[in-house]
């Protein structure tokens, strides 16, 4: 190793050493192949479906529009039709996405090629840092592995030398995680780029499984899933009766990016994501215009005329958001840059990107106006009970004859394209979940300062007040609307059209007790989300000894116990006999 300047770069003492791990098996939010596989029979009912759906809501809207508007409220009423009018939008784009999966089988590995494994840290805790480390030495392929320090911590430096990688800090932390990129490139030469961020374990076969893609000489990045160990994380959902799993970004890694790709439109997500150096050169390497450096660089190659690749199985394991603050930093950081890239870098206008992938980036980007529109959603039915205002006029049975059909065939729509990965009740608590981190973030169409980019916190983690104050507030006000409804009515105040007996009171009641459901399971949901332990435990049931000792380190006596669950920091175990809470113990642990 040297020094280049004022940069520090240390080489591994053995960087093309490898260490097969036999038994490799998931465990945690996807299957090894993610994206789902259902016979033609069943996709020909899907677009059937879809169609249908699609065909009943362009009527809808079109009926809401012109027949339907009550312009004496007319905000009130133009408000909720723009907001539907976005909902079928967004519905139109899925399924124009996910209308046919791709599934990728890789040509076997070229022989030979020179490959970096670049992880990017900052202020993670070494004990997790070690984890990524030590999967990336592992991959089987020959390559280099570099810790890239852009906290310029020596501990860090200290750690990559006892676990013989190469070790690169820089001067300065100009633009972040793609400057810390962009400085690596400038001292590294492998032809291809294996991209993990500080918590992703690599998969001994990973490389194995990326390289052969680039055998066609027009790819410029592949692309694999996000999948998470941590299954104790506030996006996982577990059905222990049922040994169900499922985690938010299940959608996105198991269809959208499948999906895209059939549209030659799936784009680099930071980590588990490997690039050809010579198209990163063409580029002048990373992105840096917004804190969201992989899709935009994705958009720079693509207008470039470099091609991409999704390929649809977990190949590596990472840290999902163990709380909700932890969670609303994650999305505000991408919703703030995909504005930045909307404003920047316009997909519609941008030079060289086909159609298809013009239609799939603004798609991208304009997926975070969801959460203006869910506000309106959220209330609309309290704005009817506090004023009595109907943002619709038409007769009761005119509009439940199209609403229900609608409404029907939307839901199930949604079901069938998912295939199997987005239930409807998590689908809806994870948007009531981040509407109003949404909503924050659009003012990052609007900055034309530097946004700072804020890494995603690791560790015990508290639940501050502002990280469900929006729910809780609209629990209040969703309440509050049906006491003063009671209140109103009894004195006279209001006058509700056709009394409580017309549907418009008991569509926007039932609509009001929906959204409260909601909103208070994510309450509830962010204050049980606070991290008390550094790191996450695995359940594991192994045959220890536990032998007790005084207080100057000698045996009092041994027990029989079993481990419940273990991380490198603690345990749990259930013995043979109580122990009495102080009791200093010894236990060896003959791992597998």
């Amino acid at each position: 190793g040297g020094s280049k300047g004022p940069a520090l770069m240390t080489g591994p003492t053995d960087g093309r050493a490898a260490v097969a791990v036999e038994g490799a098996r998931p465990v945690g939010g996807l299957s090894a192949q993610s994206v789902p596989r259902l016979s033609e029979r069943h996709e020909r009912v899907i677009r059937l479906v879809a169609v249908l759906a699609l065909g009943f809501a362009y009527y809808w809207i079109w009926w809401r529009w012109s027949s339907t508007l009550n312009w004496d409220v007319a905000v009130f009423a133009l408000a909720l039709v723009a907001a539907e009018s976005y909902r079928v939008l967004n519905a139109t784009l899925l399924t124009l996405t996910v209308w046919k999966l791709r599934h990728n089988e890789p040509p076997p590995p070229p022989p030979g090629r020179s490959v970096d494994v670049f992880i990017t840290c900052f202020d993670e805790p070494l004990q997790l840092l070690r984890r990524p480390v030590i999967g990336a030495k592992a991959i089987r392929y020959p390559h280099q592995t570099w810790l890239l320090d852009d906290g310029k911590r020596d501990e860090v430096r200290a750690m990559a030398a006892e676990l013989e990688i190469g070790y690169i800090r820089r001067p300065g932390n100009e633009h972040a995680k793609a400057g810390n990129l962009n400085h690596a490139l400038t001292v590294t030469s492998g032809e291809f780029i294996l991209q993990l961020d500080a918590d992703h374990v690599a998969l001994p076969h990973m490389l194995d499984r990326l390289l052969g893609y680039f055998t066609d000489p027009t790819i410029g990045f592949v692309q694999s899933p996000h999948d998470f160990y941590n299954t104790d994380s506030f996006t996982h959902v577990v059905n222990d009766e049922g040994h169900r799993l499922w985690e938010e970004n299940r959608i996105f890694f198991s269809l959208v990016q499948a999906g895209k790709d059939t549209w030659d439109s799936s784009f680099f997500c930071g980590s588990c994501g490997m690039l050809r150096r010579a198209a990163l050169d063409e580029i002048g390497g990373f992105s840096t215009m917004s804190v969201t450096e992989d899709m935009e660089t994705s958009i720079v190659l693509h207008g470039r005329g470099w091609m991409s690749r999704y390929h649809g199985e977990t190949l590596a394991y990472g840290l999902a958001p163990a709380s909700a603050s932890q969670y609303h930093v994650q999305r505000l950081r991408w919703g703030t840059g995909s504005m930045q890239v909307l404003r920047k870098m316009n997909p519609l206008r941008y030079p060289g990107l086909s159609w298809k992938q013009r239609l799939q980036y603004f798609s991208s980007c304009i997926d975070y106006l969801d959460g203006l529109q869910k506000i309106v959603f959220y209330l609309a039915p309290a704005v009817f009970f506090l004023t009595g205002w109907l943002p619709v006029s038409v007769a009761d049975d005119e509009f439940l004859l199209r609403l229900v059909p609608y409404m029907v065939l939307t839901l199930l729509s949604f079901e069938l394209l998912s295939r199997g990965t987005g239930w409807l009740l998590l689908s809806e608590r994870y948007g009531m979940t981040r509407f109003f981190t949404y909503v924050l973030a659009l003012a990052g169409y609007f900055r034309r300062k530097p946004v700072k980019f804020m890494v995603t916190p690791k560790g015990v983690a508290d639940v501050p007040f502002r990280a469900y104050a929006p729910q809780l507030v609209l629990s209040v006000i969703l309440a509050g609307s049906l006491v003063w409804a009671v209140i109103a009515s009894h004195f006279g105040w209001i006058r509700y059209a056709d009394g409580w007996t017309s549907a418009a009171i008991w569509v926007n009641g039932a609509w009001i007790v929906w959204n409260l459901y909601f909103a208070l399971s994510v309450v509830h949901q962010s204050l049980q989300s606070r991290q008390q332990r550094h790191d996450f435990r695995f359940v594991e049931t192994l045959p220890v000894t536990v032998t007790a000792l005084d207080a100057s380190g000698g045996v009092r006596f041994t027990r029989m116990a079993t481990t419940q669950d273990l991380n490198a920091l603690g345990l749990s175990f259930r013995a043979s006999e109580p122990l009495d809470e102080g009791t200093r113990v010894r236990l060896p642990l003959r791992r597998g």
